[in-house]
């Protein structure tokens, strides 16, 4: 036992540290129990409890004792003075027909002591007097949570702020969605990465769009030149207005009765898509295959509400001319979200009855339709026809026009199609499928494989490849494998869904957390993070594995950070991410305390470092402690005051075939940065883009972008 002893002026104790019962003590002895400080006045035996005993014992000094992360399980005893963090507190309106479930996370003290029982309300977060909340994530008032729902006074989602110069969600981060419940994403979508060009976008506190950029086909949505300043997009809403909350018979209402509000923002190669809170879907930029859903071929610089032309979806006379009439949309995908700068691009949405629907490009049968036509409105595949009768829960899809599909239905069977040219739809061969067709040499239920609870694919041009992480914390590959990253030990082409030989997802028991791509399909890199460290494994030319060297791996070997010489390991890793055109590549890291480490390209200062170079490793100076030259680990950024520990998403952009790149980032109190390429007024400053040649100006360092 350490013992101190202490004179203060005419005090004088003895420290004896954690209180033991199978020791005595005596006058002056000083013990903690229970975060309080005990002096003993009389002499005290074994077994003279501190708080039980206050003859022996003076209350000497109240504190606090950080416990971590708060355990509920039965039993689980706090005393007054512990603290705990509290994750995945549900602040949102549950009652929104739309898949959207608001979480946080926030600091409780207790005030008392309390015993957890399991049971939901033995939260700290509801309504438990005997915890005191400290500090969240998200403002919110405890004693609104009432039967795991939150809501402001007029019945709103409480993410939204109702501050429209507030950034709430990044265009593509987690699939663009502000908040969903859907347990097949709670470890991230499918978008490491933004094709969006010369284009920043993300849904405001108004639950508006703000945009602004290059409008190439239309991307920006403002029927207009380049945008300087962040601005919202226009919609119509016309079957909201037809609506019963307005006095019609329509079925797009919204939960509050007031003006939609935007729960997923996606953004493609010159293409920009949204959902709304009242199931309304819409499409701009791009459409020379029908992806603007409005019976026409034709681009659109404009929100377009996809179903019918703009007349026939103002009169809406039945669902032939109008086939979303009738029908809420709750989330969307396009295909050249993430892959080759091409505008041949697919779509699709799933609607609140498990129905999906697709249209535009169909080149390869990835509609899902039976055939390779195309389609310029939405077009239902019937689960009673396509899927067994079984409504469709998750969504996956990649590969621009070489668009590959992959979906779980209700009865927990996975269905693929679409391209499959390197065996990516992991059915044994590498022949299209123009409808769902479903996998059943592996069989991905809780007696097998395990379930599936994330799927991550992506491409180049026809190259392609995918990968799953079950329930079991396995992991399955297939496709394209130039570079050996799916862990088999070499790189052979894999044509069905393969468990890894070595690594966290190997064995009957794996130990993988989560898993990202990044490079691309021909060029690949694959991140896996089991609980304690991050690690990677595949292409690694441009320092993009963030290992000390730039040599390809066929291994898992861990990535760290380099601050001063001191290598460090990378933690609670959030969100792994990056650029990739061609065979130049950088990577992003994003922790769930806040931090942003970064390696790889730095073209434009997309990295920002404060410089602009080839790699983050090779600038002409560095201060020897953030960054060190030609090392090839992680560096910490150079971010704004109190941004580095604060940021809350990242989202990499620009072209996959040339490397004008730059980066969008949203931190904690809901500001927008950006770094990187200046072209088409990207960073909001005019007078750097009017001078630019090719855009040559660019942020250096992530910069706050002014809001109109």
């Amino acid at each position: 036992m350490a013992v101190t002893n202490t004179t203060i002026g005419n005090l004088y104790f003895n420290l004896k540290g954690e209180y033991d019962n199978t020791q005595g003590y005596i006058v002056d002895d000083v013990v903690t129990y229970r975060n309080k400080d005990y002096i003993c006045i009389v002499d005290a035996v074994a077994g003279t409890w501190p708080n039980a005993n206050p003859s022996n014992w003076k209350l000497f000094r109240d504190s606090f004792k950080y416990m971590g992360d708060y355990d509920n399980t039965n039993g689980t005893a706090y005393f007054k003075g512990d603290v705990v963090l509290v994750k995945n507190i549900p602040i949102a309106n549950q009652k929104t027909e739309i898949d959207q479930d608001i979480r946080t996370s926030a600091t409780y003290l207790a005030v008392a002591d309390v015993t957890a029982d399991g049971t939901v309300a033995s939260q700290p977060w509801n309504n438990n007097s005997n915890w005191h909340k400290i500090s969240s994530e998200h403002d919110f008032d405890d004693s609104t949570i009432i039967n795991n729902n939150v809501t402001t006074n007029v019945g709103e989602t409480a993410v939204y702020t109702g501050k429209e110069n507030e950034c709430i969600h990044l265009v593509n981060y987690n699939g663009g969605m502000v908040f969903d419940n859907n347990p097949y994403y709670q470890k991230g979508d499918n978008y490491a990465r933004g094709q969006f060009v010369d284009w920043n976008a993300f849904i405001d506190g108004n639950g508006n769009i703000k945009s602004n950029g290059s409008n190439s086909n239309g991307q920006n949505g403002f029927n207009r030149g380049s945008m300087f300043i962040l601005s919202s997009i226009p919609f119509a809403f016309l079957d909201w207005y037809r609506s019963t909350d307005n006095g019609g018979t329509g079925v797009h209402s919204t939960p509050d009765g007031k003006e939609p509000k935007c729960i997923q923002l996606i953004g493609g190669y010159q293409t920009g898509m949204a959902v709304f809170n009242n199931g309304e879907v819409y499409h701009w930029g791009y459409g020379g295959h029908g992806q603007n859903g409005d019976a026409s071929t034709s681009n659109r610089s404009y929100a377009t509400r996809c179903g019918g032309s703009y007349q026939n979806v103002y009169l809406a006379t039945n669902t032939s001319v109008h086939t979303l009439r009738d029908t809420r949309i709750v989330r969307a995908w396009v295909t050249n979200s993430h892959g080759y700068d091409n505008n041949a691009h697919s779509v699709y949405a799933l609607d609140e009855d498990g129905e999906l629907w697709s249209w535009g490009y169909n080149g390869y049968g990835q509609l899902g339709h039976a055939d390779t036509s195309n389609r310029n409105q939405p077009t239902k595949l019937d689960k009673t026809t396509r899927f067994g009768g079984s409504k469709v829960e998750a969504f996956w899809t990649c590969g621009t026009q070489y668009a590959s599909c992959y979906a779980v239905t209700e009865d927990g069977k996975f269905w693929t199609w679409g391209y499959n040219g390197y065996g990516q739809l992991g059915l044994g061969n590498t022949s299209n499928r123009n409808v769902p067709t479903e996998v059943t040499a592996t069989v991905f239920d809780s007696s097998n494989a395990g379930t599936i609870t994330k799927i991550v694919a992506d491409e180049y041009g026809s190259y392609g490849r995918a990968a799953i992480l079950t329930s079991k914390k396995r992991i399955y590959t297939t496709g394209y494998n130039s570079y050996g990253w799916n862990m088999s030990g070499n790189t052979n082409q894999q044509n069905a869904w393969t468990q890894v030989a070595n690594g966290p997802g190997a064995g009957p028991l794996g130990s993988a957390e989560n898993i990202w791509f990044t490079g691309n399909g021909q060029y690949q890199s694959f991140f896996v993070y089991d609980g304690t460290k991050l690690e990677s494994i595949g292409n690694n030319n441009n320092y993009q594995l963030g290992i000390g060297n730039s040599s390809n791996q066929t291994s898992l070997v861990e990535c760290q950070v380099d601050i001063h010489g001191q290598l460090t390991s990378i933690t609670n890793v959030k969100w792994v991410g990056g650029m990739s055109q061609a065979n130049n590549h950088n990577t992003w890291v994003l922790t769930e305390d806040g931090n942003v480490f970064h390696t790889g390209r730095n073209s434009f200062g997309c990295g920002s470092h404060g410089y602009e170079s080839n790699y983050v490793n090779d600038q002409q100076w560095y201060n020897g402690i953030e960054h060190r030259a030609l090392n090839g680990w992680f560096q910490m950024p150079s971010l704004p005051a109190g941004m580095q520990g604060n940021v809350d998403q990242v989202m990499p952009k620009g072209y996959n075939t040339s490397i004008y790149w730059g980066c969008g980032f949203k931190d904690k109190n809901n500001r927008y940065y950006y770094t990187g390429y200046a072209g088409s007024g990207m960073n909001a400053h005019y007078e750097d883009w009017r001078n630019a040649t090719s855009g040559g100006y660019g942020n250096n360092t992530a910069d706050i972008i002014p809001i109109g």
